[in-house]
């Protein structure tokens, strides 16, 4: 009987006869009440149908492909013979998956029950309702086998032709290790359908939550020739050993994963024959394991080398530089800023760390052959857990030479062990929430660990504090959070909620009674470090202010909770009207790391009419807040004023004068002027008066008494800050920037001695300090070149330097700094053009290839004029202006005439100054050579 209308289209003729023949064929067998076992695709010889029913069936979803013969439906089936394959060609079938059914009767021949006479009786009719509860068992398990096992062995190829190759790593086959791996076995990398592997190993407690001690350990193979969306699913894992506990096996899991070794050896050295399904040809398939993926411990275990104790590091080996905190009982590993560039911030900073500098190497990665040399010394290493043996210090840090090394091409690999991320972020999370939210056994800041910083010599302002009785108090530090800070951080984490399949509950794990976190998942570990835990901790992060002159500026939003008040600002102009405002925010402008200034933005009172400032009959300021200058969002306000010229001032409500506040200045306590001034420790002495405050500028947190760029590790209220003294020099070039050649630091000096030092650097008296701007106007008074001691703030910068009142001196001061920041300016757009400008380049590539200090927005308004017709017009002007110039001048910026004088005044006002003589100045160095052979000739021919 012709069948092969069964792989023909649904809708063909040929495929519509076909089944009109079967349903005449299959009728001869059909029960007492005409009804027959239905082959369509999808019952599947599983449920009897009336004839009409399974017609139908199969022109709606068509038959089972392989079903020869028809076994159900009254054809006789006899075993047949297997066709043999040979290895360069397959014997293709109608069914490219195999045949399920010819399998079965292959192994178990039988007869055909359908053809039997069904007998009458209540049997018939229970026989006509289908098959048992096992027997549909079975038949959906035919059903399930007609199916296609896999779909996608075209995948097998991606990472070498499906994968972008971009220089992004986007996959494993984008590493280093992978490109290794390839040049040096080309054989197995030019068939891509050699499979790479990875090994994942970790340890688990079957038992869940029931407080029984068992660890069980599945070893995993991972398949990395699939596209990442693949490779990492469920079905792609081949669980290959499975390791019983109840303990983890520790250095004895070579034992277990010898035999799966050998496979492996196999599967590089001969192979195994495999059909490719897509292109239905054979061919032989080899592997290779690239890595082992797992935990810190299991590291130790996979590789060998002993993960605890001083020598932990794997990749520093033998170079791991370690610490050993007394106090703590542990090791503590600082080494980590050799990995950084040569160049790096961080390898200076030394007050950051641990006290020093970093300027060694990075320690060298060993090789393969490097580690068989190491291990030389434990290759006689039994297993088992009766032949431990206790390392002694100083030996070799190997516990055994890893089985892995077994496999031909092991030593050969750049990367042989990978730790697993998600368990390495789900510590960190751990220990920093622990730490943060101050949880018992889980905060690493505890005594003994700073004990262990006091024995380090650093952050001496978190050291602890003896209160007598054997006890002691540790100092507020940083990050730490009061109740209410920990509620109000986890109240925002318990409200969170995320989409399907995204994250786990996380609200679940919060409990605020006992303030801490627990349950969390690897992968919830990941969502909360990466996404919610900035958003749940910036609530609880000090709002920013600013200190100078002594004295703390909150912006007014930031005090809605407080109960003091420091947003206040006045600002007393020129012609003497005092403005007066409240701070709604601190803006910090940077120019290229070189200047840095401060601004406030303010709104200011309406003081120029009688509606937001009046004075009552007692002469206290009143302001009205309800009328003000502007609110700063029109282009033509002015919001803004420089920190350094802002005073403080607070207000005092009044509700006998509705909306009116009384401006109140103030002047800061416990912070002197360091230079003029008697101070007192006795504060009852009546001789002890006020002192004007040390005029530094800092923007810090709302906790922290420090810089930015040096953070106060502790919480203290208003920290006191180390002074230090440089020599500088007045009345000449080297006035503008202080000279590094004597250096004096006075690191850990009193107020008290500091104030000394500065008064006798000064040559000023001790004396009672004064107020304004006559501090140090002394040294205005000095002869040029006269060399005194600047004291410099905690930011090791100059303390302001102030002008006299003198209107002229202060004009003149004003414009020559100003003259100095245009001049800086312009050079440094010159410089900048020099290295970045290229006639015919790309702007786009010019900004994006910016230095991370330069401004984006500022730099790429610059290129854009570089690029314009009238940037490239007035660099075509300047260029052939400079082509005319035969002869680079001396003189300076300063003009011709400047000169003159300046040469009248030495000679005599009526001595006259000739063009020669100007010419010979100028067109000659320092030692009276000529600048160039054209100036040479026209000096001898002049003179």
């Amino acid at each position: 009987m012709d069948k092969s209308w069964m792989n023909k289209s649904r809708i063909s003729r040929e495929y519509f006869n076909g089944v009109q023949e079967f349903v005449t064929f299959a009728s001869k067998q059909a029960t007492d009440d005409g009804m027959i076992l239905c082959p369509c695709v999808k019952c599947v010889n599983s449920t009897f149908l009336d004839i009409e029913v399974v017609r139908l069936h199969l022109e709606s979803f068509g038959i089972c492909k392989g079903y020869q013969p028809w076994d159900f439906h009254g054809e006789s089936s006899f075993p047949m013979a297997s066709s043999k394959v040979r290895n360069s060609q397959v014997q293709e079938s109608s069914n490219e998956y195999g045949d399920i059914h010819e399998m079965l009767h292959e192994l178990f021949p039988m007869q055909n029950t359908t053809s039997r006479p069904v007998e009458e009786g209540p049997s018939v009719r229970q026989h006509a309702q289908g098959p048992n509860e096992d027997a549909q068992r079975f038949y959906n398990l035919l059903k399930d086998a007609e199916q296609p096992l896999y779909e996608g062995s075209g995948h097998m190829k991606w990472h070498a032709n499906g994968r972008t190759d971009d220089g992004l790593m986007r996959h494993p086959a984008d590493s280093p290790a992978w490109k290794t791996f390839d040049s040096k076995y080309g054989e197995f990398s030019s068939e891509p359908r050699n499979v790479r592997l990875g090994l994942a190993a970790d340890g688990f407690n079957p038992f869940g939550l029931m407080s029984v001690s068992h660890s069980t350990w599945p070893v995993i193979l991972v398949p990395y020739n699939f596209p990442p969306w693949m490779c990492m699913k469920r079905s792609s894992f081949m669980l290959s050993l499975l390791i019983p506990g109840p303990s983890s096996p520790g250095n004895d899991i070579d034992v277990y994963l010898q035999p799966l070794v050998e496979e492996l050896k196999e599967l590089w050295d001969v192979g195994v024959e495999t059909y490719d399904v897509s292109t239905k040809t054979i061919f032989q398939m080899h592997a290779a394991v690239m890595w082992t993926i797992n935990d810190f411990p299991a590291y130790g275990d996979l590789s060998g080398w002993n993960t605890k104790g001083a020598l932990a590091c794997p990749f520093c080996n033998y170079d791991t530089h370690s610490s050993w905190l007394y106090n703590g009982g542990k090791y503590c590993f600082m080494g980590h800023r050799r990995f950084l560039d040569n160049n790096h911030k961080f390898r200076k900073d030394a007050v950051s760390f641990d006290g020093s500098r970093e300027m060694r190497p990075a320690p060298v990665i060993p090789s393969g052959q490097d580690i068989i040399m190491q291990t030389e010394q434990v290759v006689d290493f039994s297993f088992g857990k009766n032949n431990k043996q206790k390392r002694k210090r100083g030996e070799c840090a190997w516990k055994k030479r890893s089985i892995f090394f077994t496999l031909p091409y092991w030593e050969h690999h750049m990367l042989r062990h990978n730790l697993d991320v998600m368990h390495v972020e789900k510590n960190v999370t751990d220990n920093i929430m622990g730490t943060l939210l101050n949880v018992a056994k889980k905060t690493k800041d505890n005594l003994k660990a700073r004990f262990d910083l006091q024995d380090m010599g650093i952050r001496s302002e978190l050291h602890p504090e003896e209160c007598g009785n054997d006890k002691w108090s540790m100092p507020h530090a940083c990050f730490t959070m009061t109740t209410s800070e920990k509620y109000s951080f986890l109240e925002v984490l318990e409200g969170v909620r995320v989409p399907d399949g995204y994250a786990s509950n996380v609200s679940r794990c919060v409990k605020l009674k006992e303030r801490k976190i627990i349950g969390l998942k690897s992968h919830d570990n990941h969502i909360l470090m990466q996404q919610l835990f900035p958003i749940a901790i910036r609530g609880c992060l000090p709002k920013k202010r600013y200190v100078t002159n002594g004295l703390k500026f909150r912006t007014k939003d930031s005090e809605e909770d407080k109960k003091t008040q420091n947003s206040g600002v006045s600002v007393i102009t020129e012609g003497g009207m005092t403005y007066y405002g409240a701070l709604t925010d601190i803006i910090e402008l940077d120019y290229f790391d070189s200047f840095k200034y401060i601004l406030f933005k303010c709104e200011w009172v309406d003081v120029l009419s009688g509606k937001g400032y009046k004075i009552d009959e007692f002469g206290f300021p009143l302001v009205n807040f309800k009328h003000l200058i502007h609110v700063g969002e029109k282009l033509i306000d002015e919001p803004y004023v420089l920190a350094s010229e802002a005073s403080q001032v607070f207000y005092v409500e009044d509700k006998r004068h509705k909306d009116w506040v009384v401006a109140v200045k103030t002047k800061a306590r416990d912070i002197f002027d360091a230079g003029i001034g008697v101070l007192c420790d006795d504060e009852d002495d009546e001789s002890n008066t006020y002192c004007e405050n040390v005029p530094y500028n800092v923007i810090v947190d709302d906790t922290h008494g420090d810089a930015n760029d040096h953070l106060d590790w502790a919480r203290p209220e208003m920290a006191r800050k180390p002074l230090r003294t440089r020599v500088v020099t007045l009345g000449s070039s080297s006035q503008q920037a202080p000279t590094h050649k004597k250096q004096a630091h006075h690191e850990s000096l009193d107020v008290e001695e500091q104030l000394a030092v500065d008064a006798t650097v000064s040559g000023a008296p001790l004396k009672r300090a004064t107020r304004g701007r006559s501090k140090y106007v002394h040294i205005w008074n000095l002869a040029p070149g006269t060399k005194v001691e600047l004291p410099l703030n905690h930011e090791n910068q100059p303390r302001r330097f102030i002008i006299p009142e003198d209107p002229g001196t202060f004009l003149a001061v004003k414009e020559w700094t100003l003259q100095k920041l245009s001049k800086m300016w312009r050079d440094r757009k010159w410089r900048m053009k020099g290295r970045k400008f290229k006639k015919n380049g790309n702007p786009t590539h010019v900004v994006a290839a910016a230095s991370p200090h330069v401004d984006k927005v500022d730099f790429a308004t610059l290129v854009t004029y570089w690029y314009s017709k009238d940037g490239q017009d007035l660099s075509d002007k300047n260029k052939k202006s400079c082509s005319f110039q035969k002869e680079t001048h001396t003189a300076g910026s300063k003009s011709y005439a400047s000169h003159v004088e300046e040469m009248k005044e030495e000679r005599g006002v009526n001595v006259p100054i000739e063009r020669a003589e100007l010419y010979e100045k100028f067109y000659t160095h320092k030692d009276g050579t000529p600048v160039n052979d054209n100036a040479a000739k026209n000096i001898v021919s002049i003179i």
